[in-house]
């Protein structure tokens, strides 16, 4: 920290004394004479620089998730998540990229089972939202039974296209 702005240093160094070099541009951190960082100096207070080489490894899944290892591990919880966090990823992946991500990250606090009511109540509705899975998780609505207007039996199969509606046939009968 240099006035109240925040530095990454490699974290192999967490515990160690470093020395920063700062100039009106730049903050150098050395560590035992060997600069082991560089960074933009911070215009104001509360910034951060990090540098993604800094982090621990344990850290780096979580920092570069991708939209494989994040459909991925949706299709292990379910296919209402897969859909969802597929829906998610294929409309602008890099910026929902984290929306996605905290839909995933769901399955951790709440459990796969949960998780995948939520988002099959959710694409019900229409609700494709990190926003909205978060509430029914929150509020406990993912086991509620659903109104019998917002089930649907699905598409008509291409093989049905030319079927009578069922009232037809039940008049011959």
């Amino acid at each position: 920290v240099f006035e109240r702005a925040f530095y990454s240093a490699p974290h192999r160094l967490i515990g160690k004394t470093l020395l920063l070099r700062v100039t009106p541009e730049r903050v150098e951190i050395y560590h035992e004479h060997e600069r082991v960082a560089s960074h933009s100096r911070a215009p104001r207070p509360g910034m951060r620089f990090s540098t993604i080489l800094h982090y621990p490894p344990t850290l780096l899944e979580g920092v570069m998730a991708t939209p494989v290892r994040l459909r991925a591990k949706a299709a292990e919880a379910g296919p209402a998540l897969s859909d969802l966090v597929g829906r998610i990823l294929d409309d602008k992946p890099v910026d929902r990229l984290r929306q996605a991500q905290g839909l995933v990250g769901f399955i951790k606090r709440y459990g796969p089972e949960r998780v995948e009511a939520a988002c099959r109540r959710a694409l019900v509705f229409g609700e494709e939202s990190y926003r909205s899975i978060s509430m029914i998780l929150r509020a406990g609505l993912e086991n509620m039974p659903l109104p019998p207007e917002a089930v649907s039996a699905g598409p008509v199969p291409a093989t049905a296209t030319f079927a009578r509606p069922v009232a037809d046939i039940a008049a011959h009968l």
